[in-house]
């Protein structure tokens, strides 16, 4: 795994016995905290499964397919948990399950009187928005599509209006929600990545020494995107004048950095 990943080696694994071939295995695994709040994810979701324990599982580490058996769940039916299920078993693929369905920005406040939405965009950033495209507000039972009629900027803010939300009071229902996209429908131009696309890619300086792996694709400021790197969750600016190629095949991003950047 380590050689597929074009890592070092850890050394872990797992045997049954002394008569079987080790197999290697994960170190630890870590979840990044992330914005949402868990209520409100289980509030966002019209129906899906609450996994409370699992009793086993098994992932193809070359094409991320996996198998999981959940011994506690139970049934999200219109954003609230409900009946328990028995013998739950999960099954499809990390890579895919996991940015498939994206939370593109959350709705901050109203701004103006004809229904505009303050927005604090999301993993993805603000290219996603344009008018015309369709979004999901997701609240359980109030889950709302929409379709955006405007987008401009005011003062580093970025303001959503959408079709029949034209008044304040219209907009106020929608504060604190978040706004939700199908990957697949994401554009992207020339030069474009999307943030999954980023992460656990190697950082070259342009003689080809190793500076770290991105742990985290994108952390999204005001004035500029950076990667985050490993070791010592470094900050590198995402933009032309550092970085010179990302090179998804070779699993490489070759940066021209100024000297004590990374120290």
């Amino acid at each position: 795994s380590s050689r597929l990943l074009h890592s070092k080696p850890t050394g872990s694994g797992r045997r049954e016995s002394y008569q079987h071939i080790p197999m290697p295995r994960m170190t630890n695994t870590f979840m990044l905290a992330g914005d949402s709040d868990p209520e409100e994810i289980i509030r966002s979701t019209p129906r899906g499964l609450y996994c409370a324990n699992f009793g086993g599982g098994q992932v193809d580490i070359t094409s991320g397919n996996f198998v999981f058996s959940a011994s506690e769940s139970y049934l999200i039916e219109d954003g609230h948990i409900t009946r328990p299920v028995r013998g739950a078993t999960l099954i499809g693929n990390g890579p895919e399950a996991m940015t498939r369905l994206v939370v593109v920005g959350r709705l901050s406040r109203v701004f103006g009187v004809h229904g505009e939405l303050g927005c604090r965009p999301g993993a993805h950033g603000a290219s996603v928005f344009e008018p015309g495209r369709s979004f999901t507000i997701g609240d359980g039972a109030g889950a709302r599509t929409v379709r955006c009629r405007s987008v401009r900027r005011h003062h580093e803010k970025l303001l959503l209006a959408f079709e029949g939300i034209d008044t304040p009071e219209a907009a106020r229902a929608f504060v604190g929600r978040d706004l939700h996209a199908e990957l697949e429908d994401e554009p992207l131009g020339p030069d474009e990545y999307l943030d999954a696309d980023l992460v656990g890619l190697r950082l070259l300086d342009e003689a080809g020494h190793d500076l770290g792996r991105v742990v985290i694709a994108v952390e999204h400021y005001p004035a500029q995107d950076c990667l985050l790197v490993e070791p010592g969750r470094r900050l590198v600016p995402l933009v032309k004048a550092f970085v010179r190629t990302i090179d998804l095949e070779a699993g490489t991003i070759v940066t021209a950095l100024p000297g004590g950047l990374l120290d």
